[in-house]
């Protein structure tokens, strides 16, 4: 299933799981990177993998492994996520063998057909069932009013619903942010979050917050990037390269072997943002050191993605591309690490602006070298 982000592809995914699971199913998300033991129930086993371009030889594998189960009478249903279309998927499958089990067309999101008075009033619903608290009463002409505001950006399901987590959190605000700003507040708070334990844990006023952003570039920070973002030289404030694994594994944050990146990718975008402005100094290197050793394919995927959506929060050129552009800038030399870029076919559009610098670069470096000779 693809469509743009936003659009509603993990909450619909979500709700088919919450109805199988009540069918008895065994159902829910999954990333194909990380190892899983789940239980085969007889009503069905129902895996959705979001985003699966950021592992597309896991995706590969899993293809493989389903093909070749013999699992009775028992379904398997295997539901891909992505903000890109197209053949790439059947073409994974068909190198999997796995094509005679794939649909032969895929379903294109443009929008779910809940009314948005619908979708906020289901979050508060679930937001008070879940903190035991009265649910906020928010009128429908209000949450028509706001999406009027900017249909484009507060129609999406995705910002309707940071809309209803905004307003239950704090209810005197209500509606009277932009969809960027409530978005950014929701950052803020993660930020806070994240930094009060991280404080707590020895992690520096803003180790935690930092670690978390980052980790958004690559999908996940390990023991290995974590000791490198702990090198005094960079300045993200945290415990000494052999102390700040010790530091981080008893927080929450810390899933199996790594510090994953922060849901959904808006807030994530917004986070990173957020992170890298604080200190513009040390910005390039920061992502430097989160870009250089990814996968080329999942990092075309993620930077895409998220340079895409702080593109919309600020809607403008996003400084996220200001930041990649002084990354070079500061050392031409990575430009040829990164020179895939400008070889990709069907590159994000908000990687374009990148992709020319990192080109741009490789033609210096070329000349530079000519001379030298």
């Amino acid at each position: 299933m693809s469509g743009p982000g936003g659009v509603g592809k993990s909450r619909l995914a979500a709700e088919v799981a919450d109805a199988l699971r009540a069918e008895g199913w065994t159902a829910g998300f999954i990333r194909p990177n990380d190892p899983i033991v789940v239980p085969l129930r007889r009503s069905g086993l129902f895996l959705v993998v979001d985003y699966p371009e950021e592992h597309p030889d896991e995706v590969r594998t899993l293809l493989s492994e389903v093909a070749s189960r013999e699992l009775g009478d028992v379904p398997l249903r295997l539901l891909l996520l992505s903000r890109q279309g197209g053949d790439r998927w059947f073409e994974i499958a068909g190198s999997a063998h796995a094509a005679e089990l794939m649909d032969a067309q895929e379903i294109g999101l443009t929008g779910l057909e809940a009314k948005p008075e619908t979708v906020f009033s289901e979050v508060l619903r679930r937001l008070a069932q879940h903190y035991r608290r009265p649910m906020p009463e928010v009128s429908a002409d209000a949450v028509h009013s706001w999406v009027a505001l900017n249909p484009m950006l507060h129609g999406l399901p995705l910002l309707l619903t940071a809309a209803a987590i905004h307003a239950f959190l704090d209810l005197d605000a209500g509606l009277g942010l932009s969809g960027a700003s409530i978005v950014q507040a929701l950052a803020d708070r993660e930020q806070a979050r994240l930094d009060n334990a991280g404080h707590a844990a020895g992690l520096g006023a803003r180790g935690a917050s930092r670690i978390v952003a980052l980790a958004a570039v690559p999908g996940a920070v390990d023991a290995d990037l974590l000791r490198q973002l702990a090198d005094p030289a960079h300045e993200i404030g945290l415990p000494s390269p052999h102390q700040v694994v010790d530091a981080v594994r008893p927080l929450y944050l810390w899933r199996v072997d790594r510090v994953a990146a922060p849901e959904p990718d808006i807030v994530a975008a917004a986070l990173l943002l957020k992170t890298l402005s604080e200190r513009p100094d040390k910005a390039p290197q920061w992502l430097w050191l989160v870009i250089k050793d990814i996968v080329p394919l999942a990092l075309i995927d993620r930077l895409g993605r998220l340079v895409s959506d702080t593109t919309i929060l600020t809607n403008s050129p996003t400084p996220i591309s200001c930041h990649l552009s002084r990354m070079i800038a500061d050392d031409p030399d990575r430009a040829v690490s990164l020179a895939f870029l400008t070889a990709k076919d069907n590159l994000p559009l908000s990687l374009a602006g990148f992709a020319a610098d990192v080109d741009q670069s490789l033609v210096n470096v070329r000349t530079e070298n000519s001379v030298s000779l």
